[in-house]
Parts: C-alpha cells; structure tokens; sequence
C-alpha cells in the first residue's frame, strides 16, 4: 500500500485546510514531530503489531534545533534504535501514542529512504552527518515522499499542504536544517525516486508504515536499526584447500529468507575472503541457502538457520571440498597385462604429491591397480616408488590435473588414465661353459670344452622348461647373443636386461645327459635363486668334472629396499676362516693375481677360480657413492656336497649415507630467535637410489619440523640419491604475529666418504613481523595527519564492541600521523577508532581485519589488496561565528572577538569581517564568545556560552550587538523671582504660571531634571546650566543643591563653574576627570575621554557623590566681590542607560514651555531622587523691562561620540516684571487707604512665612 494513500492520511492533492496558521507555528509543529530517537531499555525484542510511539521533548542542539523538539522512540525496543518518523505534517501526537490500526510493510521509494537512512546510517547520500543531522535528513526526505515538502536546496513547504493549513515557507528560513542536511536529504529523495522500484535490500528490510489509529494523529513509519550480518564461507576440510588455486571462497551465492514467511530478503555473493554481508532487520529469525558453491566446493543443499540479534553478527557456513579420486594401472612391459609366471604385479607402491605439496601413497592389489582418495583438485603428479618383487620401478613422473570445472554438481573427480603403467621385469642373461675332466695343459689353464650339451631352464613357478640353450665347439653356451631371444611370457621389451625374467621360485638348470658327449662327464641339477637375479646381471658358470669346488658370486643389495645396486665399485676381500685372504688369478684380459674383488656395472663380481669347501667371509673395503663400507663381514659358505653347484652366490648388504637438514630461525628485524616457525623439508628434484627405488619426487614432502625455543629445526635421514641431493625448508606455518616466509631456502647434500654415515647441511631464515599501518589524517587534507587519535583493538571473537571483548586494548597514532599494529596473530579483529583528536569527528565504523595463517593480513577496506595499509580520515568540528546587528541580522565588521574554553584560555581571537568567521578543529565542549572592543557604533554583547559538539557540519553560534543610540532629555524649570523694587512685581508678560516666590532678598530657584534614554550607558554625560541673568546683572548665584541620580557608574560627579573673569583658555589643575575618574573600561576613547571641551572652567568640586543631595554656597568659592559665576556644569562619567533624577513626568506637553514655572522646585521626586537646584537672587537692575533668561544644555557621548553616538539637549525659561503703582482713593481706580494699609500689613505678616517654607 502506498503511504501517501494509507487511511487516514490527508496528502497535498486536493486538500483543503482546516485552518491557517502563522507559518512559523506550523514549521515550530513540524519540527516538534519531525524525528524519532530510541530510548533506553532493558530487554530488546521485535516490533508487535501494536506498538506504543513515545515522544521526548529534546534539548538545544548543534544543528539549531529548538527545545521543544519532540522525538519518537517505540516501547519495549531495548537496545535497537527504534524510531518513528512522521508521515502526517500538521497532525498532533500525545506523548504516548498506540498504534494498534494494522500496519503494513513499507517498499519503494519510501522503503528505500528508510533502509538507507537514519539509524541504518549516519552518512546519508553520501553525506558525513551527525546523529541528528541524519536524522533530520531523513525525516525531510521522508515529508517529500509523502509530499509535504518540495525537493529543492530551501525544502519549501507548500501553502495548505499541511494538515493544519498552513505552509509557504522553506526550512531554510527558519535555521534548524543545515545546508549540508537540506542537501542530504535531496539527494537521498533523489536516490529513492531512482532505485526505489527496484529489486532492492530495502524492500525486504520489514520497515513498517503503522496506520494512524485517529484522524488526529499521524501515520508513522517506523524503523528499526538494521544489524548486518556477514555470512562467513569455510572449508569443511582447510588441509585440502589452503593455498589450493582450484578452490575459491569467492562466488558462493546464498538466499538468504526470513523463517516466519520464507520471504527472500537478500541474495549474496561472498567475496574472496568468503565473506558476504547483508542488512537485516534484529531480533529475527532466517535462514540461509547456498544456491551456488564456489569453486571447488560442493553446494550445501541444506538450511543454516540463524537468528539476528542487536549488534553485527557473523555466521560461519561451511562447505565440503571436491575431490579426486585417482586410479593408477600397473601391467607387464611384456605381455601388456598379467605379470610374468614367476612374478606379481601386486605390491608397487606409489608416491603422489598433490596439488598441496602433500605426499600420499598407494600400493597395487592382486590386478595391479594403486587407488588414491581425497586428493585436493588441482594438479597431482605420481611416481612408482617402489616397484614389485622382480620388476623394476618406473622413475617416470606422470602428472594428471583435476580442475573445478571438472567438478560439476559431484563431489568427487575421477580420474582413471588410459595410459597404465607398463613395467620391465627384472632380467638378466645365463652364461654357461662345459669342460672336460682331463687333457688339462699343464701349466696353461686351459681345459678341453664339450660342444653340443643341451641345458634346460626351469621355471620353479611353473615347473615348465622356458628355455634350452646348447654349448658351441668352445664349450660356451648363452642367452645373450640373440637379442631378440626371451624366456618369458609376452614379448622381449625393448629395455629388458636379459632373456630371463625374474622368477620369484627361481630357475633350475638341469644338463640333458643324453647331450652329453663320451669322455665328458654329466653334471646334476643346480638352482639359481632370486637373489642372483638383477637387472641385466649374466650369471656365469663353469661346468667341469674337477674335484668338488664352486666359484663364488658376490651380489651387492641394498640395505633399505632388499634389491641389488647394479653399481660398479664395491670391493671386497675373500677371507678364510683364519682371516688370510684369498688369492686368485685372471686370464682375462691379462693374467694377474688378485686379493681384491671389486663389483662391475650390474653391481656383482664372480670370482675368477673355484672355492674348494669351506667357510669364507666377506670383507668390503670400499663402496662407491652414496654407500657406507660395510662395518661386518658376511660369510660364504661353499658347502662339502655333491649337490654343489658350480656358483655359490652370496649377497652383501650396504647401507647409504643420509643427510640431516638444519635451518636456523630469526626475527629480520631484531636477529632474536624465533620458535614455533614449522617447515616441510620438499625434494627440489627426483631423486632415485643406485638400486632404481625412487626416494623422491620432484616436490615431495620428505618431512616436517618445528623450530625449538632457539629457533632450530633439524630433520634427519634425507636421502642422498646418488650421491648428491637437493631440498629445501618450505615454511608452513610462521610464528603468530609474522609473515609466512614464502621463499623456499634450498640446500644440497653431498656425499663425503664410505666412512662418513650423516652429511651435514644448515641454512638460515628469517620472518618478518606483520604490521597493519593506518595513516590518519583530516578529511580531504591527506598532509595533516592526526598524531594521538585512540583505537580500540581486539578480537572478533571476544565480541562485537570493545567494551565487552576482553583483552581489547587501546593503539595510538603515532607522531608521523601512523598507527601500526605488528606482530598480529592469526584470525579476525576490529579497528575501531575510540578517541579522536580534539577537535575532530569520531568515525564510529568498526573496521574487520582478518589475518591468514600465512601472517598476511586482509581487508576489503585497504588500499591496496596487496598491502595492509590504509588511509582514514577525520572530519573536524567547523564553528561558525557571526557578528550581527541585532535589528538587521547583517554582519557587523569591526568587533573584536575571542573565544575561550572552559578554563579561560583563548584559543581564537579576530575581528570581524562582512561574513560569519569559521573557526575549524575546535574540540567538543563549552566555550564561551566574548566581545573584548565594540564596533564604534555598538554596545558591547555579553559574553555567550555555546557547545561546540562532535560532529562536521557547520555549527552557529551568533552574537548579536545592538547599535548604539545616544539621546537624553533636560526639563529645566523656574521659581517666579521677587523684584527688590517695590514698585516693579512679576509677569511682566503675562505668561507666568506659577505665584511669585516673595522674597525679602529677592531669592529665587531654578531646576534641572535630566535623564539617559539611550539605547545603552554612555561614556560622559554633562548638564551645563548657562546663568544669562547673571551675565546680564539682574542675578547672583547664591549657591547649589546637586542633585540625586540613579544609574551612575561609579556613584560619583564633578562640579563646575565659570567667572565673568575666568580666562578663557584657563586649565584647571585639580585634572578632575570624570569620564577616566570611574575607571569604565571603552577602548574607543582617546586622550582624557572627554567630548566636551573644559578650558576656561574651574572645579567646584571633585567627587560629589551622586545619590546625595549635596549643599554647595557661591560664597565658598573665594571668588572677588566683584567676581560672578556665570555657568555651572555637572559631570558625569559613565551613566547607565537607567540614569535619571527623576521617574515619570518625562511626556508632559509643556516639556519645553519657557514658562516651566513652578511654586517651588525643590519638593523631592521621592526618597532617592531629586533635581539639581540652582539658588539665585535678583539684582536691583532687575526691574521692569529687564528679561530674567537661564538656559541650559544636556550633552551625552559614546564612545567619544559622533553620529548616532552623542546627543545634546537643551532647555530654557524666562521671565519679566513689570511696575506697579497703587491708585489713590476716590479716583475710583484704586482701593481706599484704608484698604491698601490691610493689604499691606497682610502681606507683611506672609512674607516671613514665605521665606521659612523655602529655606527652612
């Protein structure tokens, strides 16, 4: 269902508003049910279909949020960041909302904006955002899919689109959103509108559109925090498929289904670390099914059920690896299938060596078929290594490869080649000589031959007759000469030594006596045994009718494998029983005499003359390579019977040299030794003994060793082939922390001497130690690295988080802007920065690091597949400060700023420009703004605390200054004066508004009120009062009454005054100042602060305090007795913007009338405040026609004023007399004398009354 159409919701189309609002109102409600936000619980469980959605009121923020921000968690969540976000703008939630209307699941776009939004992420659209800022974005994205706010840079909210009817305004008006989250926000609506339609993780992430239970309230999409879950791919077997190129634990495919309704929710491909992840809602249950193995695996057909919890989970799925199955034929080089009669194709052994480097054996049956199992895919060559009984081994390497690809839907290739392996019987030749038994030449040697005697062969197998040979008219009979002749079954192989082939029950030789000639003697039966059988040995008989005697025949054999070492080079002495040695002669090919016996090609040696009977022994006195001397001889008997044949064969067994291998382990950096480094020993060549038996093939493993607490490894018993071989340590597993040391470090051993049982060889290796090197550095500034930002490292295995994984600890960057952890033990483990640099943004991704058996360390996040580097990036906190006209919100220039942190150290300082100053790096905390010197034309802010919070986007802060305004007012008033001519009296115009203050003295009083109603206080305020009747003779100053102020800096004035004789440029030297006197503090005054010049002024008096009403007499001034004051001042330094004399009676019409006039200006204003009063008498110039003027001046400044930053003010009053003179009597004009007399004795007795009230 689509959300702009779910019930109950009011969407922009067609709709009408119920009411319209202020546009801020309805922006202020938008916000307070913009966001959602989990909150703290216990026990985390999975969404019901009926949640509770609770709002929280949310504080100031970075982003410029307002407190009254409400947010939206769902009870009972727990530890998933459940959240609500508002589908409804204008509708009206309480603070705990239940939502039990039905939901549905959201897709598309709007699924789209949730899967890949706030809490999922924090960086939206591409986007490094704060928690709130993706938060913001989201909800923002959220209202424009719902079509509450326009796509674009402002968020314009459209008129009566909400449901309150308000609307016309963008989110960029009203400051909370960011231009960077405004941005995020359209560009993740913009993605949603791309993708959204499709086949996505979002439409299967279970976020859920819960319906408005009331036309009240909104419709809410609620999403939960998906938890990633990786699907970790391993091998059921690893020996066969580490380091196995036919096996890959990339392409395995997997469906992965939600178990309550088998809906397909995500469909992965594991990497080449066999890992895939996918995004899943917590807190469910699902199950995952491999579709498609990856090479070399077979596909595992069954479910693997797993259940989400709160946190990123791995799940290990493991496949069985396909195999080999290798079939190896033995057959007769002869026939081409069945051994020999006398001989078994049963009992060959054969060497395979994987694809591993491993070495297996197999041994044919009865039908000569050798079976390998379980061999790993790849490449796999097979040697015969030991041939049957009779048949020579075949040295050939035969390599057969089984690829992946040959796998198919099985789990096994079999291979079973049509080539079998063809094997020559051990053969040899029959040599025979028949002499006469006299017509010996004396002396000569010679005996006298029988030709045409016939010899039968018999198989003692069979019992059948395989061969007749005859004797020529030399006596000499052989099977040699033919080449082509064979005693066998089959046909004579090419390579055959011989026209025998081996029997296992040997061959008798029996003489046909019939052809026998006269004079000749018949000789019996004799047998030849196996053990005179080697490959291409001619066994040599002499048949006479000598006394009883034999020649004897030495067969050299092979300690190990029992064959004999056709090798020429043996020697041997012939000893008698009493240890003499036994000396004979030789014909051939010239006659010498021998006491040493030495063995040719075929590795046998038949003595040249008979043994009579008895007992000899064998002693060997040299061997050739790779052999040992034989330490004990071997006896020979030549036994006293009639049954002796003419050769007595005996065998002499020598054992061979072998080799010990030692290598020699060390740290490459620190040269200390290293245990626990284990090696194969591998054949680098074929190697195959004198006897034929191959020892080695080419890569065979010959042994396995581990390096001993001072980093040696030895391996004994290496064989030494024919006399030289060569191997090399091939490390296998590296000591936890370092690098598999790939090289094979190669090493040959050499024979030395027949006496010399072990040959030595040692090399030396050296691991280098893992290291993972990350260099930090700030986003987009790849040069200025971060020295000192904390990580967290630890296990995978001990935990998801770094505060329940024990043994997690804490790395640092180090001074070069470099983390490196070396020496990392095999397995996985989490980077995960904990601390960044103050003044930077902590980037929260838990980084996986795997570690290989081999040492390598690997991740899909480095730089380079090869290497274990990385480059990260911080972004840092930006702080915007703007210096603002309070009535304008335009940047103020000229202000001198500084910020401080919560000890008071500065850490910026500037003055300010046309735009907003942007201080970058600063670490989170409290920090306060400070102006330290006004714009000229500004009053000075207070200082402003502000947080400055984790986090890259732009963070404001504004100080505002309020422009300085200067203005004050003066009311001067006046006491109507009593002429001292008795025939001149008051009001003289007619125009006074007050009665005469009657006076004797003529004494008369004027008042000044003054106040400050600038904007702010100001640096000088002076009230001058210019005395004109004095200047002009009609008055004297008596004296003065200062007044009583409120709002005075320091509480204290300056009194002043001017003489009809004080020289004009006089300099009073009192210095009295009150403007410096008080000790505010303004940077914009210069010299001594004052705008008002004083030349020409004296000091009355310093220090007068300014809350007293303080009595000052003219007469005190010693001034001449024809010296007058003409002008007194009152200053003031510094005045509050609160500074008056008096409260109220400021508006009064007649503010400025020249007939201000009162009875009497001296009645207080209230218990604190007062007027000054000026205290003057008339002259006796003071009569009709004369004009009694006093005016006086109010001038204030700021800042040494200026423009806007002084005022001046100013008021006056006057009065006039006029002349009386009394009608007399009878005129009917003026009252009777009697009449006048009473009024004057009236007015006599008022005038003292008069004078006690005002002096009194």
């Amino acid at each position: 269902m689509s959300t702009g159409q779910l019930p109950g919701d009011r969407g922009p189309k067609g709709q009408v508003g119920r009411r319209v609002r202020a546009a801020l109102l309805a922006y202020a409600l938008m916000l307070s049910q913009l966001l959602g936000m989990a909150g703290p619980t216990t026990l985390a469980q999975a969404l019901d279909d009926a949640v509770t959605l609770r709002s929280s009121l949310g504080s100031d923020s970075h982003d410029g949020f307002p407190n009254f921000i409400h947010y939206f968690d769902v009870d009972g969540t727990g530890d998933v960041l459940t959240i609500g976000y508002c589908m409804n703008m204008g509708r009206y939630n309480e603070e705990a909302e239940v939502y039990d209307a039905g939901w549905d699941y959201a897709s598309g776009p709007l699924a789209y904006i949730a899967y890949n939004g706030y809490p999922n992420t924090t960086t939206v659209a591409g986007h490094q955002l704060s928690e709130l800022g993706a938060r913001t974005a989201t909800a923002i994205a959220v209202y424009m899919e719902c079509g509450y706010i326009e796509p674009g840079a402002d968020c314009h909210v459209p008129a009566g689109v909400s449901d309150d009817g308000s609307g016309g305004y963008s989110l960029s008006d009203y400051g909370p959103t960011s231009g960077v989250v405004r941005e995020a926000a359209v560009s993740l609506y913009e993605a949603a509108q791309a993708h959204g339609s499709e086949d996505g993780p979002w439409n299967h992430a279970a976020v859920r559109v819960y319906h408005a239970p009331s036309p009240r309230v909104q419709n809410m999409l609620v999403v939960q925090r998906n938890v990633t879950v990786t699907l970790s791919k391993g091998s059921a077997d690893a020996t066969l498929t580490s380091g196995n190129d036919e096996y890959s634990l990339a392409g395995a495919t997997y469906e992965v289904r939600r178990e309550s309704d088998d809906e397909l929710v995500a469909t992965v491909t594991t990497d080449a670390d066999g890992r895939a992840s996918c995004t899943l809602s917590p807190n469910e249950r699902y199950y995952a099914v491999e579709t498609k193995a990856p090479s070399g695996f077979v596909a595992n057909p069954e479910r693997t059920y797993f259940q989400t919890g709160v946190e990123n989970s791995t799940e290990q799925l493991i496949d069985e690896p396909g195999t080999v199955t290798l079939v190896v034929r033995k057959q007769d080089s002869a026939t081409g299938g069945a051994a020999q009669p006398g001989a078994s194709l049963e009992g060959a052994e054969f060497t395979a060596v994987d694809a591993n480097g491993d070495t297996h054996l197999a041994v044919t049956d009865a039908t000569g078929t050798a079976r390998f199992e379980r061999l790993p895919l790849g490449r796999v060559q097979v040697t015969e290594t030991r041939a049957p009984a009779g048949y020579l081994p075949d040295a050939t390497v035969r390599t057969y490869h089984a690829s992946a690809t040959e796998l198919g839907d099985a789990d096994t290739v079999d291979l079973s080649p049509n080539d079998p392996v063809s094997e020559d019987v051990v053969a040899f030749d029959l040599e025979l000589t028949k002499f006469a038994d006299d017509g010996l030449d004396e002396g000569s040697g010679i005996e006298k031959p029988a030709a045409g005697v016939q010899f039968q062969i018999v198989s003692n197998t069979t019992g059948a007759v395989v061969g007749t040979i005859e004797t020529n008219a030399s006596g000499y009979a052989d099977t040699a000469s033919d080449p082509n002749l064979w005693f066998g079954a089959g046909t004579r192989p090419e390579a055959a030594g011989g026209a025998l082939p081996y029997d296992a029950a040997g061959y008798t030789i029996h003489e046909v006596e019939s052809s026998v000639p006269e004079g000749f003697s018949h000789v019996g039966d004799w047998t030849l045994s196996p053990d005179a059988m080697s490959a291409g040995a001619k066994l040599q008989y002499i048949v006479d009718n000598h006394a009883l005697s034999a020649r004897l025949q030495v067969v050299k054999v092979d300690a190990t494998s029992g064959l004999t070492v056709p090798l020429a080079g043996f020697s041997f002495q012939i000893l008698r029983e009493d240890g003499s040695p036994v000396t004979q002669e030789s014909w051939y090919p010239t006659h010498v005499e021998l006491s040493e016996f030495t063995t040719d090609e075929t590795g046998t040696l038949t003595l040249p003359q008979r043994l009579v009977p008895g007992t000899y022994y064998l002693h060997e006195t040299a061997a050739p390579a790779p052999y040992l001397v034989g330490t004990k001889d071997v006896q020979a008997v030549v036994a006293a019977d009639a049954t002796l044949p003419p050769v007595v064969v005996a065998r002499y067994t020598d054992a061979q040299a072998t080799g010990r291998a030692t290598i020699v382990k060390t740290d490459a950096q620190s040269g200390a030794a290293l245990a626990g480094a284990e090696f194969d020993v591998i054949a680098r060549e074929a190697m195959t003994s004198p006897d034929g038996t191959i020892q080695a093939v080419e890569g065979q493993v010959m042994g396995h060793v581990i390096c001993d607490g001072e980093g040696r490894a030895s391996l004994d018993g290496l064989p030494l082939a024919d006399g030289s071989a060569t191997y090399a340590f091939v490390e296998t597993k590296v000591p936890a922390g370092y690098v598999l040391d790939a090289i094979p470090h190669e090493f040959t051993l050499t024979y030395e001497d027949p006496e010399t049982p072990v040959v030595e060889a040692a090399t030396e290796a050296s691991n280098v130690a893992n290291s993972l090197t990350i260099t930090k550095a700030e986003l987009g500034s790849p040069e200025m690295t971060l020295p000192g930002t904390v990580f967290s490292w630890w296990s995978a295995d001990a935990g998801d988080a770094p505060g329940e994984a024990e043994g997690a600890r804490s790395v640092t960057v180090g001074d070069d802007g470099i983390l490196r952890i070396e020496k990392i033990a095999p397995g996985d483990w989490y980077l995960q920065e904990s601390a960044p640099v103050p003044g930077y943004v902590t980037d929260a991704t838990r980084h996986s690091v795997h570690v290989g058996e081999d040492g390598i360390i690997s991740a899909d996040w480095f730089d380079d597949a090869g290497q274990a580097s990385a480059f990260l990036e911080n972004d840092h906190t930006r702080v915007e400060v703007s210096k603002r006209d309070v009535t304008t919100e335009e940047e103020i220039p000229g202000a001198s700023l500084s910020v401080t942190d919560s000890v008071g150290t500065v850490v910026d300082a500037w003055t300010s420009t046309e735009g907003p100053h942007l201080i970058e790096r600063l670490a989170p905390g409290t920090y306060v703004l400070t102006e330290t010197m006004t714009p000229h034309a500004y009053d000075q802010s207070q200082s402003v605390t502000f947080e400055v919070a984790e986090a890259g986007e732009i963070q404001k802060v504004v100080l505002y200054d309020e422009p300085v305004s200067v203005t004050g007012q003066l009311d001067k008033r006046q006491e109507i004066a009593d002429a001292l001519d008795p025939n001149t009296v008051e009001d003289g115009d007619g125009a006074n508004r007050a009665s005469v203050s009657v006076s004797e003295e003529g004494l008369y009083d004027y008042s000044l009120d003054f106040r400050n109603t600038s904007s702010t206080w100001v640096d000088e305020l002076t009230v001058t009062d210019s005395l004109d009747g004095v200047r002009d003779g009609l008055a004297e100053l008596v004296g003065i009454t200062t007044p009583r102020v409120t709002g005075d800096y320091d509480g204290l004035l300056n009194v002043w005054y001017q003489t009809d004789q004080t020289p004009i440029g006089y300099v009073d030297p009192a210095g009295a100042n009150a403007t410096r006197s008080d000790a505010h503090a303004n940077p914009w005054l210069e010299g001594d602060g004052r705008a008002l010049e004083y030349a020409g002024w004296r000091l009355w008096k310093t220090d007068v305090a300014a809350g007293d009403s303080v009595e000052l007499a003219a007469s005190d001034l010693g001034i001449a007795s024809d010296e007058h004051v003409t002008a007194v001042r009152f200053e003031y330094g510094r005045v509050e913007k609160d500074f008056t004399t008096r409260v109220g009676d400021w508006d009064r019409s007649d503010l400025k009338d020249v007939h201000d006039d009162l009875d009497d200006v001296v009645a207080d204003h209230d218990q604190t405040l007062s007027s000054a009063v000026l205290h003057l008498r008339v002259t006796e110039a003071y009569e009709t026609g004369c004009v009694l003027d006093n005016t006086a001046a109010l001038d204030l400044f700021r800042n040494g004023g200026k423009e806007s930053l002084e005022d001046h003010d100013a008021d006056a009053v006057t009065q006039t007399p006029r002349s009386f003179m009394p009608l007399l009597p009878g005129t009917g004009e003026g009252p009777s004398p009697a009449s006048l007399l009473a009024a004057l004795g009236l007015a006599a007795l008022a005038v003292p009354l008069v004078r006690r009230r005002l002096h009194a």
